[in-house]
């Protein structure tokens, strides 16, 4: 009996950890939107941007660390996954993908503060 009441609450946890494996990333599209009215309302100052940033670039992590937990804990116990499975690789592919760019933009950034090099965006 007490068994099944374990298996609901670890299906519950491994949803959670699945579903913000995708949704982390993904609120970098809500940073993009807040910077853009920012922007517009020319309340964009440079430590906004930083900030902004630098939250772009933690969240992926977060979806990337949700995502592997998920995975380990649907492959400790199959039985209790149902079909999230699918959801925390997804998250996690995602997850690498916003995180690869998001350091790649600030080893960009560094370099161009380092080198004193001009970045053009085209």
């Amino acid at each position: 009996m007490n068994s099944d009441r374990n298996s609901d609450v670890s299906r519950y946890a491994i949803r959670k950890l699945a579903i913000a494996s995708v949704c982390l990333p993904l609120c970098v599209f809500l940073l993009g939107l807040i910077m853009y009215v920012l922007f517009l309302m020319s309340a964009m100052r440079e430590m906004y941007t930083h900030m902004l940033l630098v939250s772009a670039t933690l969240l992926p992590i977060g979806g990337a660390i949700s995502g592997h937990v998920a995975v380990r804990k649907i492959d400790e116990g199959p039985e209790s996954a149902d079909n999230y499975r699918r959801l925390a690789v997804g998250g996690t592919i995602i997850s690498y993908i916003f995180a690869l760019i998001f350091v790649s933009l600030w080893v960009r950034i560094v370099a161009a503060t380092i080198f004193d090099l001009r970045i053009h965006f085209h």
